[in-house]
């Protein structure tokens, strides 16, 4: 028998969408690739570790330039570390079936363990192949307890499965092992909204934003909270009119998600006219919410 599916649900899960998608659109920003030194060994220690830390960063667009580097120096990648990076670059560009080859044949050696599970857990989860995800991340799981991206991917995977108390479980573990990572607070306030505790989420939201205003993600993500508080967004200096169009639209969804329909319908509505074009999901969106709204009032 086909099953309905739950809206709010569905609406946790265009969130999820929405998170794990934002990293790479924001990567084609990034300066070219450093210049490389000259020592051949010195050259492959360091064009290794700016793969790693470009990567770390979402500066895809530097990671992809060096990566092609590394693939053309004879003797470069003696100890297979540039399959995982290839295949973790695929997976942040959105290529998860290709890099799906790459993790297999890496070797799983010490300090590499847990980090191509994690790669594995991701691509399996941007594939829909939830069931293998869930495998591969049950079993080796005392090995990888003190990683923090191991916590994180998991709970990628929780909250694709729309299993959201599990998500927020394994991110206050990831948090508390590096409580510095605002990457990992951010998916901290994602899986709290997918919980329904817009309060702490907002909460969380609210500090990362103060200490950096710049993450438009992580505004937006704010926005659906307050908008689930009952609470309207104030437009920024710097919102362009589809920034703050889109920042309307979170919060108009978070709105009516706690049923707090009028306001609902007035930011869905606010959010049209701030559109510079036409959205069709954005105005489906705003049909539903109105709908609601008038058979609630009995018209």
């Amino acid at each position: 028998m086909h099953r309905r599916r739950n809206p709010a649900f569905a609406l946790i899960a265009a969130i999820a969408a929405v998170w794990l998608s934002i990293a790479p659109l924001r990567a084609y920003e990034n300066p070219p690739a450093p210049p490389l030194p000259t020592n051949l060994a010195a050259q492959r220690a360091d064009m290794l570790g700016a793969i790693d830390k470009a990567l770390a960063g979402q500066r895809l667009v530097e990671a992809k330039a060096l990566l092609d580097r590394l693939e053309h120096a004879p003797g470069m990648d003696e100890d297979g570390r540039a399959d995982l990076l290839r295949a973790e670059w695929l997976i942040a560009v959105g290529r998860p079936r290709d890099a799906i080859p790459l993790l297999v044949s890496t070797e799983e050696v010490d300090g590499r363990r847990c980090r191509k599970l994690s790669a594995g857990m991701i691509a399996l989860t941007q594939l829909s192949e939830l069931d293998q995800a869930d495998r591969l991340a049950a079993a080796p799981a005392a090995t990888c307890i003190a990683d923090p991206l191991y916590w994180r991917s998991l709970a990628r995977l929780h909250l694709a499965r729309g299993r959201a108390p599990a998500a927020v479980s394994a991110l206050r573990r990831a948090l508390a092992l590096v409580p510095e990572s605002n990457a990992v607070a951010a998916d901290l306030g994602v899986a709290l909204i997918a919980t329904g505790d817009a309060a702490e989420a907002a909460g969380l939201l609210s500090k990362l934003l103060a200490s950096d205003p710049g993450q438009s993600e992580v505004r937006m993500n704010l926005d659906y909270a307050n908008g689930m508080l009952g609470l309207q967004p104030a437009r920024a200096v710097s919102d362009s009119d589809l920034g703050w169009s889109n920042r309307l639209q979170f919060a108009g969804l978070g709105a009516q998600r706690a049923n707090h329909l009028v306001l609902a319908e007035a930011l869905l509505g606010q959010a049209l006219i701030e559109r510079p074009r036409h959205d069709d999901r954005l105005w489906h969106q705003y049909v539903a919410v109105a709908g609601r709204h008038r058979k609630g009032a009995g018209l």
